[in-house]
């Protein structure tokens, strides 16, 4: 009994935090709709492309530039829900 492997449906996108920034955005989403923080379409669009888009095949395989990406987007993901909320801004809050 020779069985051949079943191939899966391909993946489109894959990652390992994937779950943790559906989170994120779920919960973004959840404020607003209570009203604990506003939302800006444009630069939520713009992160979430920067999290889908996936690196190049040449850069994907080195863990350093994987590291340096999910840390860029952490940052740009922090900033963004500090500009969103109604927090004082982050230069106000540094300098006090």
């Amino acid at each position: 009994m020779n069985e051949t492997p079943r191939r899966s449906a391909p993946v489109i996108w894959e990652s390992p935090m994937s779950g943790l920034w559906a989170f994120y955005f779920f919960a973004k989403l959840y404020f607003f709709y209570r009203g604990y923080m506003s939302f800006t379409p444009t630069f939520n669009l713009l992160l979430l492309l920067a999290i889908i888009v996936p690196l190049p095949l040449a850069w994907g395989s080195n863990m350093f530039v994987a590291f340096l990406r999910g840390l860029a987007l952490f940052v740009a993901g922090f900033l963004l829900l500090w500009r969103d909320s109604f927090l004082p801004s982050l230069a106000t809050s540094l300098l006090s």
